[in-house]
């Protein structure tokens, strides 16, 4: 009987040139995504590498320049802005590194924040250096207009594909009349059309896993084989299956295939577009993100504060070390670096409260897209999605903060060094501090995934079980 139902609706199927027309979009649209994808992913990797070797190639040249100024006994012969022996010089140039945090190989699949939030800083203890700086190396990170990759077809496309698929599985075969014949059979209603449904499912998923994994065999087998894939195949197949059980239950009430679909496509531009906007205006409402005019107000006060803490400091400086006023070389250039970096350290002082409120509202802001995001299965599974492939904004922002120690341990190494020398050399250079690329920004947490997992799992029995009632019940 199950295998009677088989042929007979797969042959339906193959001879509907709408159902075949379906899958090839669907197909089109999977490998196009894909594909997109990839070149982005190859995109990054090739500036984190162009970035590579140009801060080895400067550094070399900056320790060359640095042994030839030795070997003509400090002589440069050039501008003094551009002397590598000055310690301010080397700190805003040729000291600057680089940080950066490398993709997961799964971001082909989906995107996430990784085209608004940036892979890398120039970091430099007056300043770290992101996408609004002209010395940047263009990487195409900032484009507000996104990206088509895999998980906006998963999320927003495919659903209206499962729909064209499922919402007539009943109601057409009462409006053909062969629902009475079913009836006088000896199998019961619920499944039938389980199986009808069952084998819809297992082409589509299939023609969806056979497209990904052939792909992503092609570029490497161990991401198929990863942890964070098998995470992505379950919440992914929940996601489908949630979308087919939803058609079932309508299909259950006996209503009309005019009136399925209808239900269908709203409860889909509800859930994919009223929801998520609804919890963004809420989140905006309560927590505002504070003004950047008034960031740039208080920088511009704390400029004119600072100049005259500066003075002080200095003086302090010389009335401790009276030994330096005999040589008006040296201090003059002590007094040049010393300013320069308390300047920076003061500025950073009276900023930073400004920034961390910044980043309280941010962070405010992302805990209830968390809390709120089991209200929209798609919001669901674009936040899962983001922590498995390493673009969630948490860990974007896990990756700013490291830069930001980073750029205290660069500024701290300067200091110290502006007090107590007056000129850089080269076996300094050597200990000039390096941001550790290899530390993982990509952390998720299972828990968070369970429980997202569960909940699909709990939705979708929980639909089947009402549908299939109902059904035997009529």
């Amino acid at each position: 009987m199950i295998k009677n139902i088989f042929l007979h609706d797969f042959k339906i199927l193959y001879r509907n040139k709408i159902f075949v027309i379906l899958l090839i979009v669907m197909g089109t649209f999977i490998f196009s995504s894909l594909k997109f994808g990839q070149i982005r992913y190859n995109k990054i990797l090739k500036n984190i590498s162009d970035i590579e070797l140009l801060e080895k190639k400067d550094f070399q040249t900056f320790q060359k320049d640095l042994q030839k100024i030795e070997k003509n006994n400090g002589f440069f012969n050039g501008p003094k802005w551009q002397n590598p022996t000055n310690i301010y010089t080397v700190a805003r140039e040729m000291g600057s590194g680089f940080a950066v945090k490398k993709p997961s190989p799964l971001q082909i699949l989906n995107v996430g924040q990784s085209d608004l939030l940036p892979y890398y800083y120039k970091v430099s203890p007056n300043k770290k250096q992101a996408l609004i700086h002209e010395s940047e190396i263009n990487n195409g990170v900032l484009q507000f207009l996104g990206n088509f990759d895999l998980f906006f077809v998963t999320i927003y496309l495919l659903p209206l594909i499962i729909i064209a698929l499922s919402f007539n599985i009943l109601s057409s075969e009462k409006e053909q009349g062969t629902l009475k014949v079913i009836n006088i059979s000896n199998i019961k209603l619920s499944k039938f059309i389980f199986y009808k449904l069952f084998l819809r499912l297992s082409i589509f998923t299939g023609t969806y896993w056979l497209i990904v994994v052939l792909f992503l065999t092609t570029i490497s087998v161990e991401i198929i084989l990863s942890i964070n894939f098998l995470w992505i195949f379950i919440l992914v197949n929940l996601y489908f299956l949630l979308w087919f059980s939803l058609s079932f239950l309508i299909n259950s009430f006996f209503k009309s295939s005019n009136y399925n679909v209808s239900f269908l496509v709203t409860l889909w531009l509800v859930t994919m577009l009223l929801v998520p906007s609804v919890i963004q205006v809420v989140t905006e409402k309560l927590y505002p993100m504070p003004s950047r005019v008034t960031l740039i107000n208080e920088k511009r006060n704390a400029l004119e504060i600072i100049e005259k803490e500066v003075v002080k400091t200095l003086e302090k400086f010389i009335y401790d070390h009276p030994e330096l006023s005999k040589n008006s070389k040296e201090i003059s250039v002590r007094e040049y670096n010393i300013s320069k970096f308390e300047k920076i350290k003061k500025i950073d002082n009276m900023i930073n409260p400004l920034e961390k409120k910044l980043e309280k509202q941010l962070e405010k802001q992302q805990n209830i897209i968390s809390n709120f995001m089991y209200l929209s299965p798609a919001l669901l599974l674009q936040e899962q999605a983001n922590y498995i492939t390493g673009t969630h904004t948490l860990q974007y922002k896990k990756f700013d903060s490291n830069v930001n120690n980073f750029r205290e341990i660069l500024k701290d190494f300067y200091i110290n060094i502006s007090y107590s020398k007056t000129t850089f050399d080269h076996e300094l250079s050597n200990k000039i501090p390096r941001f550790n690329t290899n530390t993982n920004f990509n952390n998720y947490s299972n828990r968070t995934l369970i429980s997202s997992v569960l909940l699909l799992l709990i939705m979708t029995i929980l639909m089947f079980v009402i549908g299939v009632k109902k059904l035997n019940n009529n």
